[in-house]
C-alpha cells in the first residue's frame, strides 16, 4: 500500500499538464501513487495522461463532465494512502513537497491536515509568495472568508474521509474547498509549513460570474458559521451587500455583516475598522465584499475575544 495518494482532477488541461505531472513524479518522496481523473476533457488531455510508463499512476475517466469536486470525490474513494495529496493540473510542486509534509504528519498525529507556503505566479513573472496562518488565528480565518489552507498545497489524513464521511460538497462548483474545511475544522487540527512547497499559477483567466459564484458560496458558509457562533443571522444577504453603493454605511456593514460592533469593547479598535473600511476606495459593489472577504483574521479573533 503506498504512503500517500496524490489526486488531482483534470479537465481540457492540456496547456500545463505534462509540467503538473512531472512535478509530482520528480518528488524526493516516491513512495505514492498518482490518481488522475480526466473530467471528461476535450483536448489531449488524456493522450498526454497516458503517454506516461509510470506504475504510480491511476488514470480515470469520466463519462460526463461531473465537475471539480464530484471528480474529486471519485478520487479519494479509490485512494489507498493513508495519506491524500491535493495536486491542480496547472501548479507545480517543489521537489521536497511530499518529503516535508509526511514528515510533518508523521510527527504530529493531532494534525489532520496540513498545507504550505505557496509562491504564485504567471508565465511570465512571480507575482507574490503567500503565507497562512496558524495556532489561534487559523480556527477564526474562515469567517472572514479567508481559506484556512491553500487548496492544491494540502496534504490531508486519508482516515478522516473513511471515518467521518465528510467530502467535498458537489454542490460547491467554486469554493468547494472553503466548504470542507469548514466541515473538518470541528473534527480535527489544521496547520500550514512555513516552507515554499508549491507553485500557485495565476493566469487571470477566471470570470467576474465565476468569482462571484465563489464569494456568494463562501458567505453561505461564513453565514451559517456566524448563526452557529453567535446564535443569530446575518441582516444582509450576499446580494444586498453587492449591492450597496453607497459610502457612509461602514458601521452599517460592521454591525450586520460578520461581526457585531458591541463586541468591540476598544474604542480605538473599533475606530481601525472602520479605517480600514473607508481605506478599502471602492470603485464597484464588489469592492464591497472584496473588503470583507478579505478582513485580516487576526481583527476577528480581537472581536471575538472583546
Amino acid at each position: 500500500m503506498p504512503k500517500v495518494s496524490v489526486i488531482m482532477a483534470a479537465y481540457n488541461a492540456e496547456k500545463y499538464l505534462e509540467e503538473a505531472i512531472d512535478s509530482v513524479l520528480n518528488q524526493t518522496f516516491s513512495d505514492f501513487e498518482f490518481i488522475v481523473v480526466d473530467d471528461a476533457s476535450k483536448d489531449r488531455t488524456a493522450d498526454i495522461i497516458k503517454n506516461y510508463n509510470d506504475k504510480r499512476i491511476v488514470y480515470i475517466r469520466n463519462e460526463t463532465n461531473l465537475k471539480l469536486p464530484a471528480s474529486l470525490n471519485k478520487a479519494i474513494k479509490v485512494a489507498k494512502g493513508e495519506y491524500i495529496a491535493r495536486m491542480d493540473a496547472d501548479d507545480i510542486c517543489l521537489p521536497k513537497r511530499f518529503e516535508k509534509q509526511v514528515k510533518f504528519l508523521d510527527n504530529n498525529p493531532n494534525i489532520g491536515v496540513v498545507g504550505c507556503a505557496i509562491e504564485r505566479f504567471n508565465n511570465s513573472k512571480i507575482l507574490s509568495k503567500e503565507f497562512f496562518h496558524n495556532g489561534e488565528s487559523l480556527k477564526y480565518c474562515f469567517l472572514t472568508g479567508k481559506t484556512m489552507v491553500n487548496h492544491p498545497s494540502v496534504m490531508i489524513r486519508n482516515s478522516i474521509f473513511e471515518e467521518l464521511n465528510i467530502y467535498y460538497d458537489e454542490g460547491f462548483e467554486y469554493g468547494q474547498d472553503f466548504k470542507l474545511w469548514n466541515d473538518l475544522k470541528y473534527f480535527t487540527e489544521f496547520a500550514n509549513l512555513d516552507d515554499v512547497l508549491l507553485k500557485y499559477r495565476t493566469l487571470g483567466t477566471k470570470s467576474l460570474s465565476k468569482i462571484n459564484l465563489q464569494n456568494k458560496n463562501r458567505f453561505k458558509v461564513v453565514s451559517s458559521e456566524y448563526k452557529r457562533l453567535f446564535n443569530k443571522d446575518i441582516n444582509h444577504n450576499y446580494e444586498s451587500i453587492i449591492n450597496y453603493e453607497k459610502l457612509d454605511f461602514s458601521t452599517e456593514i460592521l454591525k450586520k455583516y460578520l461581526v457585531d460592533v458591541k463586541l468591540v469593547k476598544d474604542r480605538r479598535f473599533k475606530y481601525l475598522l472602520v479605517k480600514r473600511f473607508l481605506r478599502s476606495k471602492m470603485k464597484s459593489k464588489y469592492d464591497i465584499i472584496g473588503f470583507i472577504l478579505n478582513l485580516k483574521p487576526f481583527m476577528l479573533l480581537q472581536i471575538i475575544k472583546g
